[in-house]
């Protein structure tokens, strides 16, 4: 049955004596064989149950959309404590997960002073090259590299500079401390042997401190030991021999980090570095092939200048002779 639109408790019963009714009453009257007034009565009687089971359904219909609102209301509030209890979850993990990045504070020590030799701080362009097992210049690491990053930190106002930066082949903004390598940078092979030994004990420091594992920090290390040890080091060019094999097989060791591959940087390959010496050697006696061909051939510039210049003067000065000859004076006593 439709669900109904108006409350019958609102409609009154029809006046079946009128003369409005005299059809629908006299057919009634004759098919029971009653009178007009019972026909009217029955009428009447007749539209009152009607109207009865139509305010029971009125009163059914009122009752099941209370109901229906009821529980509906009762579900947008479980919906809205559910939200509430899962927002105030949220909130709670946040603020636990924030209070692990938070700087734990040491116990404080009114006697403590500050230490007598300040660590050098390389610059935030270094530190994400290690944070990120990528290979790094060991310059960043010796006091002259320092020294350039904190020069460059006075002149950057804050961390809000933002530049353009690629990583993984995705363009992205970093701040400008982070993502501008050092114009001054000097290569690993120009490095002396002192500045090299001063480096490696920062570079090492800084992959501790950005939680490198252990084992890798060691090989590293290890490495650099070797190399101090090494019995090159005592021979004609050895310690630029083992400064170009260690920028070499360093940023290997790094690029195979980075491929998912490895090797064990502290094992020297004294294969690879006598081809290293080889090459090396080679590329010094060009240097000094270069330099002898440049000095004989200034030299021979310079002959050629002189001999010029003699044949100009030799030159000039016939000419003279042919054009104005000397004119004789008699001295009478």
């Amino acid at each position: 049955m439709p669900a109904l639109t108006l409350d019958p408790n609102l409609e009154i019963c029809p006046d079946f004596t009128l003369d409005s009714h005299r059809n629908l009453r006299s057919q009634l009257a004759q098919g029971l064989s009653i009178s007009e007034d019972e026909a009217a009565q029955k009428m009447a009687d007749s539209w009152n149950l009607d109207h009865q089971a139509r305010k029971d359904i009125w009163a059914n219909q009122l009752l099941e959309e209370q109901q229906t609102r009821e529980e509906a209301d009762r579900q947008a509030r479980e919906e809205q404590e559910r939200l509430r209890l899962e927002k105030e979850k949220e909130d709670e993990a946040e603020k636990k997960e924030a209070e692990k990045k938070k700087p734990k504070l040491p116990v404080f020590d009114a006697a403590a002073r500050a230490p007598s030799i300040l660590s050098p701080r390389p610059s935030p362009f270094a530190k994400k090259k290690v944070s990120a097992y990528e290979y790094i210049e060991l310059w960043y690491f010796t006091y002259a590299g320092c020294m350039d990053a904190a020069k460059s930190n006075r002149g950057v106002a804050s961390d809000d500079t933002f530049g353009i930066t690629r990583s993984d082949d995705v363009l992205a903004l970093a701040p400008v401390s982070v993502s501008k390598p050092s114009d001054k940078v000097i290569l690993d092979e120009n490095l002396t042997w002192s500045e090299m030994s001063a480096a490696k004990t920062l570079l090492v420091k800084e992959m501790e401190a950005a939680k490198w594992p252990k084992d890798y920090v060691m090989a590293l290390a290890q490495f650099f030991y070797n190399l101090d040890n090494h019995a090159m080091r005592h021979e004609p060019h050895g310690e630029k021999t083992l400064l170009l094999f260690q920028a070499r097989v360093r940023r290997e060791w790094h690029d195979q980090i980075k491929l998912g591959t490895f090797f064990n940087i502290a094992n020297i390959n004294e294969d690879l570095l006598r081809t290293v010496r080889h090459e090396l050697l080679d590329r010094m006696q060009l240097d000094r092939f270069d330099t002898v061909r440049f000095a004989i051939l200034f030299l021979l510039a310079e002959l050629s200048l002189i001999s010029f210049t003699y044949r100009s003067i030799s030159i000039s000065f016939r000419l003279l002779l042919q054009n104005k000859p000397f004119k004789t004076r008699t001295i009478h006593a």
